[in-house]
C-alpha cells in the first residue's frame, strides 16, 4: 500500500491545531460558567464526605469498561490484522492517554495513526474502526436519551436535538460528497482520486459489521460498556452521598459522554463538567453535589485508563519523544 504523502500529514496536524485552538477556550469558558453557580464552603463540605473506598470500587469498574472496549476494538481490527487482546488494549489505553493530555480527542487519531504503523495495516482503516467505535457508542447514548425524553424528562430535548442535527448534517454532508464524487469530472481530479481512494480505506474501517456474527457481538459490547458507564456513575453518586435512580444515572452518563464530542481542552475538561452538571441540577440535584459527582467520575474514568496507557508505553517500548515520529514518520502506510 501507498506511503501517504507528506502533505497529507502536514494537513493533519493543521486541522489538529485549529480543534485545539477552538476547544481549549470552549473548555475554559464552560468551566468558569460550572464554578460560578458553586457555594465553595457546601463544596468543601460534600468533598469531606466522599466515600473513598467505594471510589476504587468505581475505579475497578473503570478497568472492566475499558477491557471490555478492549475486546471490542480487537473484533474490529480483525478484518486487518490478528491482534491479541493485550495488544488492542495497549493501543486503546494508549489512545485514552493521549486524550487525556491532548485537546479536542486528538488522541483518537493518534491511536489510529500509532497502531497503524505497527501493525503495517492503513492508517485510515484503522481510523475507520475509530469512528465505528464512536458511531456505536453515539448510537446507543442517543436512543438512552430519546428513551428520556420520551418518558418525561423534557430537559434533555434540547441535548438530543443538538445530537440530531449534527447528526444529520453529517449524513448529508457525506451523502453530498459521494454524489459529487460519483460525476466523472470530479472523480478523475487529483483532490476527487485522493478522496475516493482514501474513503474507501476508511469505509473499510466497517468491514467486520459485514458479518452478522460479529456485528451482534460489537452491539452486545457496546451494551455492556454503557452498562458499565452506569454502574460506575451510581457508585461515585452513592459515594459523593447522592442516591440516583439506574435511569438518570444512564441519562446523565449519556449527556456527559456525548458532550465529549464538543471540540474541547484536554481530557475535555470542562465540557464534560458542565454538562454533567447541567443535567443533574436540572433533576433537582444540588449543584455543588453535582459537580463533585461529574468531576469524580470525570477522573475515576481517565484516571485508571491513563496509567493503564503508561504501562503500555513501557511494554510495547514507546517512548513519549518518538511517538508522533513512530505515528506520523515515513515508514507510516497509507
Amino acid at each position: 500500500m501507498p506511503v501517504e504523502p507528506d502533505s497529507m500529514r502536514l494537513r493533519s496536524l493543521w486541522s489538529g491545531r485549529v480543534r485545539a485552538l477552538i476547544g481549549i477556550p470552549i473548555s475554559v469558558v464552560l468551566l468558569a460558567v460550572a464554578l460560578a453557580r458553586i457555594d465553595v464552603e457546601l463544596l468543601g463540605r460534600a468533598m469531606a464526605a466522599v466515600s473513598v473506598p467505594v471510589l476504587f470500587g468505581a475505579a475497578f469498574l473503570s478497568v472492566v469498561e475499558v477491557s471490555v472496549r478492549g475486546v471490542r476494538w480487537q473484533y474490529l481490527l480483525a478484518p486487518f490484522a490478528r491482534v491479541s487482546f493485550g495488544h488492542s488494549m495497549a493501543y486503546l489505553t494508549i489512545g485514552h492517554l493521549l486524550n487525556a493530555v491532548l485537546p479536542a480527542r486528538l488522541g483518537d487519531v493518534m491511536r489510529a495513526l500509532l497502531t497503524g504503523v505497527r501493525l503495517h495495516v492503513s492508517r485510515v482503516s484503522v481510523l475507520g474502526t475509530v469512528a465505528v467505535e464512536r458511531l456505536a457508542d453515539a448510537a446507543l447514548l442517543g436512543l438512552a436519551l430519546m428513551v428520556g425524553v420520551l418518558f418525561g424528562f423534557r430537559s434533555l430535548a434540547p441535548t438530543l436535538t443538538a445530537f440530531v442535527v449534527a447528526g444529520a448534517a453529517a449524513a448529508g454532508l457525506a451523502v453530498l460528497g459521494l454524489l459529487i464524487l460519483r460525476r466523472g469530472g470530479v472523480a478523475a481530479t487529483r483532490i476527487g482520486s485522493l478522496v475516493t481512494r482514501h474513503g474507501g480505506r476508511f469505509l473499510a474501517g466497517a468491514g467486520a459489521l459485514r458479518s452478522p456474527a460479529t456485528f451482534v457481538v460489537v452491539a452486545a459490547l457496546t451494551t455492556a460498556a454503557f452498562a458499565l458507564a452506569i454502574a460506575i456513575f451510581a457508585s461515585v453518586a452513592y459515594a459523593v452521598g447522592l442516591s440516583i435512580p439506574l435511569w438518570q444515572s444512564a441519562l446523565i452518563i449519556a449527556a456527559v459522554t456525548l458532550s465529549t464530542a464538543i471540540p474541547s481542552g484536554p481530557a475535555s475538561i470542562g465540557t464534560y463538567e458542565f454538562v454533567g452538571m447541567t443535567v443533574m441540577t436540572s433533576m433537582g440535584y444540588p449543584a455543588e453535589s453535582s459537580l463533585l459527582c461529574v468531576a469524580l467520575v470525570h477522573v475515576v474514568a481517565l484516571v485508571p485508563a491513563s496509567l493503564m496507557g503508561l504501562a503500555s508505553m513501557w511494554w510495547l517500548g514507546i517512548r513519549v519523544p518518538s511517538l508522533r515520529a513512530q505515528a506520523t514518520g515515513p515508514e507510516a502506510i497509507g
